[in-house]
């Protein structure tokens, strides 16, 4: 769905990778793929579908929008929550200092509007085009906030399927804007 408003493929971020099957997808078309998944539930899965993909990685921590750690309340539980007590890493995206970022996708189950308030600079400086999950009828808060932090960072959006989003900066080639 996104691939008609990517023009470059340099790098992608497959945020929530969860076992690796849009990793696997990416980097078929991508030259770097970083996959970020913070459930160990998910980890022995992804590396039996993606360890042998020479050009992606794994980062087992989640993304947010501060430096601390978050907590599941169940070993599948998809849903993260910010708790300095808690068993995973959480760090920011622009801490990460990307050189490159064409696109993001971003299913990350609740921690949506944290994650892009941790990635602005770099949203800001690589303009990726975001593929995103923003599900209508669970979290209305998060998905306002979301959607807040979409226009605030410039962004428009252009195609839908089901719950995924594609958002573009505004005036982006092969954008509505």
């Amino acid at each position: 769905m996104a691939q008609q408003h990517i023009t470059e493929w340099g790098v992608a971020l497959d945020c929530g990778a969860h076992i690796g099957e849009c990793t696997q997808q990416y980097a078929l078309r991508f030259q770097q793929v970083i996959a970020v998944e913070p459930n160990p539930t998910w980890h022995t899965c992804w590396h039996l579908n993606c360890d042998d993909l020479p050009n992606v990685e794994l980062h087992t921590t989640a993304l947010g929008h501060r430096e601390g750690r978050m907590r599941r309340d169940t070993a599948t539980a998809q849903v993260l929550e910010v708790d300095d007590g808690g068993e995973m890493q959480m760090h920011t995206l622009d801490s990460w200092q990307l050189t490159e970022l064409d696109f993001i996708k971003i299913d990350v189950d609740g921690s949506e509007a944290r994650l892009l308030e941790g990635a602005c600079e770099t949203i800001r400086r690589l303009q990726p085009v975001i593929q995103i999950e923003i599900k209508t009828n669970r979290r209305p808060q998060v998905r306002q906030q979301t959607l807040t932090w979409l226009r605030e960072l410039g962004y428009e959006p252009q195609a839908r399927v089901r719950s995924d989003w594609i958002y573009t900066p505004q005036g982006y080639p092969n954008g509505l804007g």
